[in-house]
């Protein structure tokens, strides 16, 4: 079977504001932390409009009325906010001492760490979403330390059967994508992308409830997985697959 993934994922990590004009600063001051109270309406189902009005000060939504701010916050909410502020701050320490690239959506995360209760009106989007990230970043991590990292630049054909380990769900404003992670014998990554509504997805869904395919490709495109020192082969290119 031949298929064409897609060739690049646009990172949110990676964004950056090319806005030539820069309005003066709206502050939202909160009396408690707003991302617990994101957490917490996430944990009752809430959507994100509903989560970010609320967030707004919009206090005759009908959010408001089912779930009181000053009510909805628990224990283990604050304990989840801690641990997500925690992770994104390693994050970022860890990208500026990598001397790595520092967008103005991970400064806009670092002031939202850094100042937990006076945030940027601009910044409610990137905090709506830390706790999603934070939930992708420790699935991706999971998978590549159980992994070898490719050489970097290496181009080599691939011939070879690779066993599935896991997807990685990305579900944001831009980019709603599935990537599928397969270990060669040699505990190498291939890593296959595909939108929601890419026509081959429930192929590979196929694949890897059961486990193990043969593919092979003329060349296999190595590249650095954004946000990581991290390698694997990405299937964007005319390849063939055969069940095994």
């Amino acid at each position: 079977m031949q298929t064409q993934a897609i060739s690049a994922i646009f990172d949110e990590w990676d964004v950056i504001d090319n806005s030539k004009a820069e309005k003066p600063v709206e502050y939202l001051e909160f009396d408690d932390d707003p991302l617990a109270l994101v957490c917490a309406m996430l944990r009752k189902g809430k959507q994100y409009h509903d989560i970010a009005e609320a967030l707004h000060g919009n206090y005759q939504t009908r959010v408001t009325r089912d779930i009181p701010i000053s009510q909805a916050i628990e224990a283990e909410d604050r304990e989840r906010a801690i641990v997500v502020r925690k992770h994104f701050r390693n994050k970022i320490l860890m990208r500026r001492l990598k001397n790595m690239n520092i967008s103005k959506f991970m400064l806009a995360v670092s002031d939202l760490i850094e100042s937990p209760q006076r945030i940027d009106k601009k910044s409610v989007s990137p905090l709506l979403k830390l706790s999603d990230f934070y939930e992708e970043d420790k699935a991706t991590e999971s998978i590549f330390n159980s992994h070898k990292t490719l050489p970097a630049h290496n181009k080599q054909e691939i011939d070879t059967t690779i066993e599935y380990v896991g997807t990685v769900k990305r579900r944001t404003s831009r980019t709603k994508v599935d990537m599928q992670y397969w270990r060669t014998p040699n505990n190498y990554l291939v890593r296959v992308t595909f939108p929601l509504n890419d026509m081959g997805r429930s192929a590979w869904e196929y694949f890897a409830k059961h486990g193990k395919v043969h593919i092979s490709t003329e060349v296999g495109n190595v590249i650095k997985v954004t946000g990581y020192d991290y390698f694997v082969y990405q299937l964007n290119t005319h390849y063939e697959v055969k069940p095994v």
